[in-house]
């Protein structure tokens, strides 16, 4: 508890220092809160009651010396009677007036506890300071608490922590993009009768259709797509015992199913190549393609004639074809013929005799 004993007081009856002003009242913070106030008035009645107590013994010697002096103005009789009665009424008045000074100093010390304990603000943390510490601890023990200082100087980057433990795992995210099949290369094929490649595929070069003389018995039998632009390596002019290449006529005199008069044409040719399929099929017979695959283009089936001396492959020429500018005159290379059912060795229920087969290009 607070004791009035460890208050330091002035000679002056507790008069502050011009040092001790500066330490309750710092000239930064002008305002007194109220418990320095309230603290400030107890003081200040502590210091009264005790001012006035001066009725000690030590006094009453005084008061009975002075009165000694007095007997022989007064007489002996009447000096006696007046100090019989100062003393009376001191021993009166001192007991009475020292019974309520301890009374109301045990009072204000509660009260001064009860201030105390209070949390501070800074405006009543020298006070408090001044009032419960000598060496800075609250009854010689407990270290008081004052208040924050200023923020210290930024200290060196510490270490690298430790790798933290692993996160929750994630939610799912977006389906990607369909890529390309493991394996797949691409496929290529001749579009017959066109120099252009349907589209969503590249071309690889344009050309005109070539192959062997429609009357010779040997050379080959498969139509080519020779580019544009031969480019030759050893060669001997003039023919010597070879093969022979030609170029190829559509002859459709007697039935054209096609829209453009293309008799005795040179058909061109282009070759096309899909990076995005794998497999190419020439569907015979329809124009159209099986289910998963995809149709790069249709037409007409045709080869050589019948009665010929030369056998040719069956190829699918474009249903809108193309020939070369410039060409019509009768050359009769390689023929191009369309090719018609013959009922009997074919089923004639689906196959009709003589009607013209069509065709499909497909890939997958």
């Amino acid at each position: 508890m607070f004791s009035f004993r460890e208050i330091k007081i002035t000679a002056d009856y507790g008069k502050p220092t011009d040092q001790f002003a500066m330490k309750m009242f710092p000239a930064e913070n002008p305002r007194v809160g109220l418990r320095l106030m309230a603290v400030l008035v107890m003081c200040c009645t502590i210091l009264v009651h005790i001012s006035g107590l001066d009725e000690t013994p030590e006094g009453l010697r005084r008061g009975e010396v002075g009165s000694s002096n007095r007997v022989s103005a007064d007489g002996p009789e009447a000096a006696g009677k007046r100090l019989h009665r100062e003393r009376r009424a001191v021993k009166n008045n001192a007991t009475s007036s020292l019974a309520e000074v301890e009374k109301r100093l045990k009072a204000m010390e509660e009260r001064l506890d009860a201030l105390l304990q209070v949390p501070s603000k800074s405006s009543d943390s020298s006070l408090s300071a001044y009032l419960l510490v000598r060496d800075g601890r609250k009854n010689g023990n407990q270290p008081v608490v004052g208040p924050p200082g200023l923020p210290g100087k930024t200290g060196p980057k510490g270490d690298q922590g430790a790798v933290g433990r692993p996160g929750e795992k994630g939610s799912q995210g977006d389906k990607g993009e369909k890529g390309q099949a493991v394996g797949i290369s691409g496929v290529k094929y001749v579009r017959w009768g066109r120099t252009t490649c349907p589209s969503g595929a590249q071309v690889v070069y344009k050309g005109i259709m070539g192959g062997e003389y429609h009357g010779h018995i040997g050379g080959g039998v498969n139509y080519l797509c020779l580019p544009n632009n031969p480019k030759y390596a050893y060669y001997k002019n003039g023919y010597q015992n070879s093969g022979r290449m030609y170029g190829t006529e559509y002859e459709v005199n007697t039935v054209n199913p096609f829209k453009k008069n293309l008799h005795n044409h040179e058909a061109p040719c282009v070759v096309c190549y899909v990076s995005s399929r794998g497999s190419m099929l020439m569907m015979p017979a329809r124009n159209d393609c099986p289910s998963g695959w995809t149709e790069e283009y249709h037409g007409y089936l045709m080869t050589e004639y019948y009665g010929h001396n030369k056998q040719r492959d069956f190829i699918c020429v474009d249903e809108d074809p193309e020939y070369i500018s410039g060409s019509g005159a009768d050359k009769n290379g390689g023929l191009l013929y369309v090719v018609e059912g013959v009922c009997g060795s074919l089923p004639c229920g689906p196959y009709v005799a003589g009607r013209e087969l069509t065709c499909a290009v497909c890939t997958k």
